[in-house]
């Protein structure tokens, strides 16, 4: 409450008054992003050299469309299941926000629509993470053609590069800019960071693969299930193989809640490689057609062939690692893949703001591993 997120944003305004190119301003959440913009408009740039700002969401931020329309006439031709009428409303309405004072769809202006935040408000029995951009390839309506939320968030990435001097974004936005190698965003000569010392767990996060086994094993059945499969099917061969994997995990001598996988390592080899082995092979079956219409599928087949190759590189070319990591109470386990360090990808962040980085945050000192309080980020 001191006044961190106004003097941020009118350090942006500086920059961008000064022709620095554009300034980049990333905080670790929607929210804080969103109360940076209201800042933003509290300073009244009109009348301080009119710079335009955008806010930049990424594809989580918006729901497909297209996928939902088809989920909600499939619950009204299934008599068991009952239909989620607030979002067929929202739905009919064309996605409009709730909101439209919200500070997001201010600066998206007439075409905001299909806000997943909206979608989390008012569903009840619709599964919203399901219909986000980010699940996979969007769904094309029966024309061939791309829902509006698509091109909507096209539009925004494209004001973002060429109508806007300051950009908003948040810190997995800016990894995944970096990832991308700046194509669904643009290239900050001038980067403030809020909040900064939640950036690398963010970047770490957008670098990295995950797979749950127990999600896994469940969308595999139920696909098998409503297919009515057999044991001769892609799918549930790859049931099988995951409930292999399953066990073989299991086997693991681990205990807390995160275990990193090594076939380098002494300890159980021939037990590392059948896990290598049997990860290999599931990522072989998803890519069989057999299995290409599966919720998801996309999603579990990349993730697979990243950690299937993490684990495969052994000696000083590993560049990443795979750790097994538990659910709480069951200890349901899940499979990730991503970088050792982050330091090239910072690298390039920082490479690319040739104008400057600030990182800005109520505390930037950090416990280290031996839980003495350190000011790496400064250093």
């Amino acid at each position: 409450g001191i006044g961190k997120g106004r003097a941020i944003v009118a350090a942006a305004l500086v920059m961008a008054r000064q022709g620095k190119g554009a300034v980049t301003v990333a905080a670790p959440t929607i929210a804080v992003m969103e109360q940076l913009y209201l800042e933003f408009c509290a300073l009244d740039p009109a009348q301080r050299g009119a710079v335009r700002a955008r806010m930049l969401p990424g594809a989580a931020e918006f729901v497909d469309d297209v996928a939902l329309k088809e989920h909600l006439a499939g619950v009204r031709e299934d008599p068991e299941l009952t239909p989620d009428e607030a979002v067929e409303q929202w739905v009919a309405s064309g996605g409009k926000p709730l909101d439209p004072n919200r500070p997001l769809a201010r600066s998206i202006g007439k075409a905001a629509a299909w806000l997943t935040d909206d979608l989390r408000r008012i569903a009840t029995t619709t599964p919203i993470e399901a219909f986000s951009l980010r699940s996979g390839k969007p769904m094309q309506d029966a024309n061939g053609h791309m829902g509006e939320a698509v091109a909507i968030l096209d539009q925004v990435r494209e004001c973002s590069r060429s109508d806007a001097e300051v950009v908003f974004c948040t810190h997995a936005m800016l990894a995944i800019m970096q990832l991308s190698q700046w194509r669904f965003g643009p290239e900050p000569a001038v980067l403030i960071v809020d909040e900064a010392h939640l950036l690398e767990h963010a970047v770490a996060t957008i670098n990295t693969h995950a797979v749950s086994l127990y999600s896994l094993r469940v969308t595999l059945s139920r696909y098998v299930r409503s297919r009515g499969l057999g044991a001769g099917s892609a799918a549930k061969k790859a049931v099988k193989v995951a409930n292999e994997l399953q066990q073989l995990i299991g086997n693991l001598e681990a205990t807390g809640t995160q275990y990193t996988l090594s076939i380098d390592g002494p300890d159980k080899p021939h037990l590392y490689q059948r896990i290598l082995e049997n990860v290999g092979a599931l990522a072989k079956l998803l890519a069989s057609k057999g299995v290409e219409t599966m919720p998801h599928a996309e999603h579990f087949r990349e993730g697979l062939r990243k950690i299937h190759k993490g684990l495969g590189v052994t000696g000083e070319a590993r560049t990443d690692r795979v750790d097994v990591s538990y659910s709480p109470d069951r200890r349901y386990p899940s499979l990730q893949c991503g970088p050792s360090s982050v330091g090239p990808q910072l690298g390039s962040i920082w490479k690319e703001a040739s104008e400057g980085v600030a990182l800005a945050s109520a505390t930037l000192y950090v416990m280290d591993a031996f839980g003495n309080t350190r000011g790496d980020y400064m250093r």
